[in-house]
């Protein structure tokens, strides 16, 4: 297998991962040595399809954070990180030093998250306008630089990444990149240069600008199966995140639902604990209130909503509208948006 960047795209379930596998169980029947970087939560998962193969040694499973600290570890450029809590307090040192006004609740955090983005995307300070608002970003995001002196933020660790020479010891016989929607441009330029070395099979389902895939795999039917989850706590946040998706727009990738068209109503035993997830996951619902059906009044309207079930029962109803419509009549537990 030649070096060289080779880009296999696919919607999910296509057989994108099946196909990174049997490339990686090429290589390790061959006693090589396999990088398969993906997310933290997958690891388990990649583990299990490749016990259903047989005994293999060789395979190591590696975030891209943990890529790069092997990067600069290797080479000798280490220095202390920079938790995300330690940025967003320099983050607020630095307005303050700004001499701007007093920092509003929240302000140092937005700031936080928008220089993270640029750090992603390679854009330093000196090329946002000086001018508005971003003058004022520009401003916060150098001042930020100089009171990190010697620490490194997660997103340094790929920008010294790009820099540091690869000593690989020993060096892998093939790199799997894996589970990602996308790449960002520096991880796409730091997978290049990896490239040059030894071959990297990369797979996504939105391919990158100025790319050409070495394969395109088709959507596949796919057969569904029912899960039980864990714990009630599991099924709570399954249910929260499932909300949030059809509630988002769709220009996020959400369903783009009116807030009054979805509701969730937990068991009357797990309400408190409910509300307390759905608070901890920005859930957009209010609490509605325990007061039975026959005391609300005929066309109160309705919008998601934590509130015990009359039975007992845990549902999640999609058709709300009508359905909710009638439920309202009676006199459903619920308040306008």
């Amino acid at each position: 297998m030649k070096p060289g960047l080779h880009i296999v795209q696919g919607p999910p379930a296509s057989g994108k991962t099946r196909l990174a596998l049997a490339w990686a169980l090429e290589v390790l029947g061959r006693r090589g040595r396999v990088f398969w970087v993906g997310l933290p939560h997958q690891r388990a998962y990649v583990y299990r399809l490749l016990a259903e193969e047989g005994a293999f040694l060789g395979l190591e499973f590696l975030s891209f954070q943990a890529l790069y600290y092997r990067v600069l570890a290797e080479a000798g450029w280490l220095k202390p990180l920079l938790p995300g809590a330690g940025r967003v307090a320099l983050v607020g040192e630095a307005l303050r030093r700004a001499g701007e006004g007093p920092v509003a609740p929240g302000e140092a955090r937005l700031f936080a998250r928008a220089i993270a983005e640029l750090k992603r995307y390679g854009i330093s300070p000196f090329a946002l306008p000086r001018e508005g608002e971003a003058g004022r970003l520009r401003r916060v995001y150098r001042l930020y630089e100089r009171l990190k002196a010697g620490s490194l933020d997660y997103d340094d660790f790929r920008h010294r990444a790009l820099k540091a020479p690869l000593r690989f010891f020993p060096w892998p016989d093939l790199v799997v990149v894996d589970g990602f929607r996308e790449v960002g441009p520096l991880d796409l330029r730091f997978l290049r240069r990896l490239s040059e070395r030894v071959p990297v099979l990369l797979t996504l389902e939105v391919l990158p600008e100025g790319c050409a895939p070495h394969r395109v795999l088709e959507a596949r039917p796919v057969a569904r199966r029912v899960f039980r989850l864990a714990n009630p706590v599991e099924e709570a946040r399954y249910l929260l995140r499932a909300l949030k998706r059809a509630l988002a727009p769709k220009a996020l990738g959400g369903r783009g639902l009116p807030r009054r068209t979805s509701s969730w109503w937990p068991r009357r035993s797990a309400l408190a604990g409910s509300c307390s997830l759905r608070t901890s996951t920005a859930f957009p619902s209010r609490t509605a209130g325990s007061a039975p059906w026959r005391r609300r009044k005929k066309g109160s309207g309705s919008s998601p909503s934590s509130t015990p079930s009359p039975r007992g029962g845990t549902f999640l109803p999609w058709a709300f509208p009508l359905w909710g419509g009638r439920r309202s009549g009676s006199g459903l537990p619920g308040r306008r948006p």
